[in-house]
């Protein structure tokens, strides 16, 4: 692929695969191999996860699959990281004219009532430092057969939702410049300032806020009203006039009809 990067660090070792399993578990599994900075990316990820190990359904040459290694990280940055990538997706999806994403808590991009991007950040600490890897996977060019051959109703790419087709190699040189310059707000500003900044920003495109949401947890169902997004990621909800926090490594998220 013909990949034209305006960065100095991210992507300047970039490795594109014909087919891998998955992207993430390929460099969490070499991370002392690779620089800061590595990128790798697939167009055909045949065993791809997501958050609590669930499935990622990807379609040869209409889908991307990308990581992207972010080393020796402090752990005060390690609980916005997450938040920092899904800004910078949506950044991406509004440059190559996928306009009007949505992020649904926690990781999941939407495009009217569609998931066409999950996300999934993995990290391997040592002492006071981590490496961390941002996993991106993302629908682009696959019709709407592809999901109702599968029964995947809740799930749709950049095509079906916007009706134009993207280019593969645009996606992947927008996102891996607007991860560089956000990741470059971590070293240059006090962590409340960035916080602030991200957490701000993936407020205002999240669809959750300010609707009832339905919260599954342990085999139980509640129901409640998502507020805001703290400082830690986490969503803030309100029941019974009374505030509470939900984290994302304990619970589920649907909205009250549907999947958003």
């Amino acid at each position: 692929m013909n990949i034209k990067l305006k960065t100095k660090i991210f992507g300047k070792n970039l490795i594109y695969f014909d087919s891998l399993p998955s992207t993430n578990d390929y460099l969490k599994n070499n991370v002392e191999n690779f620089q800061h900075g590595t990128v790798i990316f697939t167009t055909n990820q045949t065993n791809g996860h997501g958050s609590k190990s669930r499935s990622w359904a990807a379609f040869p040459g209409k889908s991307l699959a990308i990581s992207i290694l972010i080393k020796n990280t402090c752990l005060e940055f390690l609980k916005i990281i997450p938040i920092m990538l899904a800004v910078s997706v949506v950044q991406t999806l509004d440059l190559v004219g996928a306009k009007n994403s949505k992020i649904k808590w926690f990781n999941d991009i939407i495009i009217g009532n569609k998931k066409v991007s999950g996300l999934l950040c993995e990290s391997v600490i040592t002492d006071k430092m981590c490496d961390v890897i941002l996993g991106v996977g993302m629908n682009v060019n696959a019709s709407g057969a592809c999901f109702e051959k599968l029964k995947l109703e809740n799930a749709g790419s950049l095509l079906t939702q916007t009706g134009k087709k993207f280019k593969i190699e645009q996606i992947v040189e927008k996102l891996v410049e607007n991860v560089e310059e956000n990741f470059r707000l971590f070293s240059t500003n006090k962590t409340e300032d960035v916080e602030n900044k991200f957490i701000y920003e993936y407020t205002s495109r999240c669809l959750n806020i300010g609707k009832n949401v339905k919260i599954f947890k342990n085999g139980e169902i509640i129901t409640a009203k998502a507020v805001s997004i703290s400082n830690d990621g986490a969503l803030i909800c309100e029941k019974n006039d009374a505030l509470f926090k939900v984290h994302s490594d304990q619970v589920s998220l649907r909205g009250v009809e549907n999947y958003v």
